[in-house]
């Protein structure tokens, strides 16, 4: 199966069991199947009306992220956000991963199509800003609806435990612009220790003061 235009490269499907469905009263097309090692099912679905829709389903219990990456649905994404997802995302594991393309078949790859993914991850490594810490060991789920990516998870960051992480982007297809939100629970000297890890606090600043105490 492959979908040059849509995706940065083919996917490609081996050992493809395939199941086709014609449904004559409704003008349905359906096309299923699933690899032996059931790692990755799909589904092409197409109404054959006066405009006929297109609908093409992915899911998978467990795939690894590298194997994501090089995949990505690149006409609904801007490119500066495509190349950043595929420097910055490192290790880690997608599981109970379902996605969708949906559009009219004249302009499948056009603006009224829409993409939809909602999947869970495991020890996934974020390198989100070079002047920041990475993000470390991340567990959570992120969704894509509506040209938007949430993240919502947790994590490490500077040796530290972040007990909740949320990113957003509220546009894929425009100028990205990434937001993160981090609350942690620590002692203030690693607080503040985080804080100029991440190059927030001049180091000026940081030698001048040590703040000790509990709690952030």
């Amino acid at each position: 199966l492959e979908a040059p235009l849509s995706f940065e490269k083919p996917i490609e499907l081996s050992d493809y069991e395939l199941h086709a469905f014609y449904d004559v009263f409704r003008q349905h097309l359906a096309l299923e199947g699933k690899t032996q090692t059931n790692q990755l099912q799909g589904r092409l679905d197409l109404l054959m009306q006066e405009d006929p829709i297109l609908s093409f389903d992915l899911s998978s219990p467990e795939i690894q992220v590298k194997e994501v990456k090089d995949r990505l649905p690149v006409h609904k994404m801007n490119p500066s956000l495509v190349t950043w997802l595929n420097e910055a995302l490192e290790g880690g594991t997608f599981c109970n991963t379902h996605f969708r393309l949906l559009g009219k078949l004249r302009d499948f790859y056009g603006e009224e199509s829409t993409l939809s993914l909602h999947t869970d991850f495991k020890n996934l490594n974020l390198h989100y800003d070079a002047n920041w810490p990475s993000l470390s060991r991340l567990d959570g789920n992120m969704s894509i609806e509506d040209n938007q990516l949430e993240v919502q998870a947790k994590g490490i960051m500077a040796k530290e435990a972040v007990e909740s992480i949320r990113a957003h982007i509220p546009n894929l297809l425009q100028d990205p612009q990434l937001t993160i939100q981090a609350k942690a629970n620590a002692s203030l000297d690693k607080a503040w220790r985080m804080l100029h890890e991440g190059n927030v606090i001049q180091k000026e600043a940081f030698d001048a003061l040590e703040w000790k105490g509990e709690g952030w």
